[in-house]
């Protein structure tokens, strides 16, 4: 298998978008009310918010009842369909036959596309014959928002996606963590390594139970993808909160294609698969539909605002904070600038808090009762601090942009004050984005905290583009002229797009890698072709998260003080017949060069002992190979540069398969 070949990703990737479009758009239409009032993006983001809260609750319901399987979850999505439509009622005399015709299309997973292409391949045709007549007509603002913003959307798929459709190796220390995560979870294991939210692997175990292909493949597209949902969040919330598609452009390029420069180091994050990144999606929309709950009132806004704070609890705590600082920002600035129904609203705003608090503690709740300690890394991490004395940040340019809208903001939002009418968006961003700064600024220095001395700047810059935003908007309010705004707003956004072009913002991301590209690729071969007979590799420790769920692992070491080389292949010391507790298929992996990370990659004082151990580990197997091959033919499965594999078979019947490290 050639990872980056045509016929490869074209294969994974489309399983991977039509199970996202199934999951996550279709099948919400059967399960929640739409959004009153609303444009259909407004109720395809909506509908997805709640969508991803309602799987990773269902995913531990069933997870602890040990039913997480496709046909549990889709029995869920059938009892809540049931429940919803005899609640409507509409056609109660139908539902049973309905419900029991729409539950085996579902397990064939065809009913939902059959429908959606049905609608969808007419409005896309509706919308190409709209869209040339408009180009035929004239460059109209809103034909050109529309293309910057696919330029952008674009744009920044390529830069964060590239890795993930030419290098088969997790990104980063942490894509094995989470592979190994998803995994656990499709076995139905709660907490494997301690108490930690698992929002994300809920969401991608999900995904991968309707993808049909191997999680390696939805690890790495799920990255990329989670972060160009971030800029598409942005372009949202500040589109919808200013009324203008030009205003939300601005906070979608600043993040899309000026990342590297507000992100710093950070900015590899965006290609790899985390779960702080995979929260922060949700910060910005949970906000716009808050504001527009308590500006309106609808119901259907406060659950997705509810639905959107609990998932970044269930998430990652940071993602938690700054969305519960921007839902803050909401209500304070309701409370300053109050509407005719505002004070009730305020009251379901601070419960809808105090709930999502409750969903995020209920985890914890329960991997206590299921006697789990909190997972040992994340809690030194959280709980360390310098020693040194810490300094504020050094602020590059892009911040003090950022602190001239906070103030550009707070101008316009004292403006307001006097008025009997005011705009309330201009208040939000000052409140929200004076907050996390103060915390990006001042948190580490005061709290010697190793988390936000690391890891605030990352809530800055998520916050930063819509403050900006908002701001390019308070100016050009000034001209009272909706037509200057968005030509303002697009005018800013292509300049930013040729500036990105000028400041190597277009450049691909490439994150560390832990492992050289051909280990991964020999692992696709063999497990391509030994999955369902059985297979096991020698191989270092990350292989583990690879092999787990479809083979064993073992160290190389344990390999070479396991099995004599001098009998018949896989017997154990001192035994005289194979051993039968394991694969036949055994593949060795001999480094023919070890792999390091750059000795300027802060992780490298910690992988430095164990590179030293892979070089012992590897003189040992060559010379378990030579006295090998002098009993025995040794046949070469892979080979190159940086890796031989050497296939070992016995004869010999496996017993039933466990998974080990």
């Amino acid at each position: 298998m050639d990872y980056s070949s045509l016929p490869v990703q074209a294969y994974n990737l489309g399983h991977f978008l039509l199970a996202f479009v199934l999951v996550y758009v279709l099948m919400p239409r059967l399960l929640f009310r739409p959004l009153a009032s609303a444009s259909r993006t407004d109720g395809i983001v909506s509908m997805y918010m709640r969508m991803v809260c309602f799987v990773i609750l269902v995913g531990y319901a069933l997870l602890i009842t040990k039913l997480y399987e496709a046909l549990g979850f889709l029995g869920v999505v059938f009892i809540v369909f049931l429940v919803r439509r005899s609640r409507s009622g509409k056609h109660r005399s139908t539902v049973g036959a309905t419900a029991m015709a729409l539950f085996y299309d579902l397990v064939e997973t065809r009913y939902l596309l059959k429908q959606w292409l049905r609608k969808a391949i007419p409005a896309v045709q509706a919308w190409w014959a709209k869209s040339r007549r408009e180009l035929r007509i004239s460059w109209s603002p809103a034909t050109v928002e529309v293309i910057l913003l696919l330029v952008v959307m674009a744009a920044s798929v390529y830069v964060r996606g590239y890795d993930a459709v030419t290098s088969p190796a997790p990104a980063m220390s942490d894509g094995y963590v989470t592979l190994a995560w998803i995994k656990y979870v499709n076995e139905r294991i709660l907490f494997h390594d301690g108490i930690y939210p698992q929002g994300l692997y809920f969401y991608l175990a999900t995904l991968g139970k309707f993808a049909f292909i191997n999680l390696l493949f939805v690890l790495k597209y799920a990255g990329p993808m989670d972060t160009v949902l971030i800029v598409y969040s942005l372009y949202f919330a500040a589109s919808r909160l200013t009324g203008q598609r030009a205003i939300g452009l601005v906070a979608a390029v600043l993040y899309g294609l000026f990342g590297h420069t507000l992100l710093g180091d950070d900015w590899a994050r965006q290609a790899a698969t985390n779960s702080q990144e995979f929260g922060f999606i949700f910060v910005a929309p949970t906000l716009y539909f808050l504001n527009r709950y308590i500006d309106h009132g609808d119901r259907t806004d406060y659950t997705t605002a509810l639905a959107g704070l609990s998932v970044t609890g269930l998430t990652h705590p940071l993602a938690f904070v700054l969305c519960g600082l921007g839902c803050a920002a909401v209500v304070i600035t309701h409370a300053v600038l109050p509407g005719p129904f505002t004070k009730g609203r305020l009251l379901r705003a601070l419960a809808a808090g105090v709930i999502a608090c409750g969903v995020t503690v209920a985890p914890i709740a329960l991997g206590f009762a299921f006697h789990r300690g909190f997972n040992t890394s994340a809690s030194d991490f959280a709980g360390s601090t310098v020693q040194q004395t810490v300094h504020p940040p050094a602020l590059t340019w892009l911040d003090m942009v950022g602190l001239l809208a906070l103030a550009v903001l707070v101008v316009a939002a004292l403006v307001q004050l006097t008025r009997r009418n005011p705009r309330r968006e201009w208040l939000i961003g000052a409140v929200f984005g004076g907050l996390v700064f103060l915390l990006y600024y001042a948190g580490g220095p005061v709290t010697q905290n190793l988390v936000l001395i690391s890891r605030a700047l990352d809530l800055w810059a998520v916050t930063q583009p819509l403050v900006v935003a908002l701001a390019v908007h308070a100016v050009c309010a000034l001209w009272r002229s909706k037509q200057m705004v968005r030509w303002s707003g697009s005018t800013l956004t292509a300049a930013g797009i040729a500036g990105a072009v000028a400041t190597g913002g277009l450049t691909p991301i490439i994150p560390y890698k832990m492992q050289w590209p051909e280990d991964v690729e020999a692992y696709l071969h063999i497990n391509n072709q030994f999955q369902y007979a059985g297979y096991m590799l020698v191989a270092n420790n990350e292989e583990y998260a690879l092999v787990l769920g479809s083979g064993y692992r073992m160290d190389i070491g344990e390999f070479v003080r396991t099995f004599d080389p001098a009998k018949p292949p896989l017997t154990k010391y001192g035994q005289h017949h194979p051993y039968d507790g394991i694969a036949p298929n055994v593949f060795l992996y001999y480094p023919n060069q070890i792999f390091e990370v750059s000795k300027s990659n802060s992780i490298y004082p910690l992988e430095a002992p164990l590179y030293a151990q892979e070089a012992k580990d590897r003189a040992a197997l060559k010379q378990w190979l030579s006295i090998y091959e002098q009993h025995h033919p040794v046949k070469v499965y892979f080979h190159d540069a940086h890796l031989t594999v050497y296939e070992i078979t016995a004869d010999v019947q496996p017993q039933e398969k466990k998974y080990d490290g």
